[in-house]
């Protein structure tokens, strides 16, 4: 455990998240609200050194493209979503709470195109 590196063992996510952070802390209050639109979130790091990507957490992606508003809009429709037949199943449950798990470590599934279309025909 003495050599183990958590940055390699996520394959770099660790230095993107650090990037994105140093992206937000040079973000003015209008940058907060409205965020910088689409690409801002596309760093270039030794880790992926062929092409420039994203932060791989779609609640960073959300605060750095389209800013603190729009985040939060975001999660109140993903929890929106379990009560909208007034009867919350476990189902529905399982569905969001893993979109919103995956969404902290990977790109989640909702914005990926064939994977959006399943996850909201529920």
């Amino acid at each position: 455990l003495k050599d183990f590196n958590l940055d390699a063992f996520s394959s770099g996510r660790i230095t993107m998240y650090l990037k994105k952070l140093d992206i937000l802390e040079n973000y003015t209050m209008r940058d907060y609200l409205f965020g910088r639109g689409f690409g801002s979130d596309l760093v270039s790091t030794s880790e992926w050194d062929w092409t420039v990507k994203n932060s791989h957490n779609d609640f960073l992606t959300y605060l750095v493209e389209n800013g603190i508003p729009f985040t939060i809009v975001f999660l109140v429709l993903m929890i929106s979503l379990l009560t909208l037949s007034r009867k919350v199943s476990v189902f529905s449950v399982c569905l969001i709470g893993g979109y919103l798990a995956t969404s902290l470590i990977s790109n989640g599934l909702a914005v990926r195109p064939l994977a959006g279309y399943l996850f909201f025909i529920r």
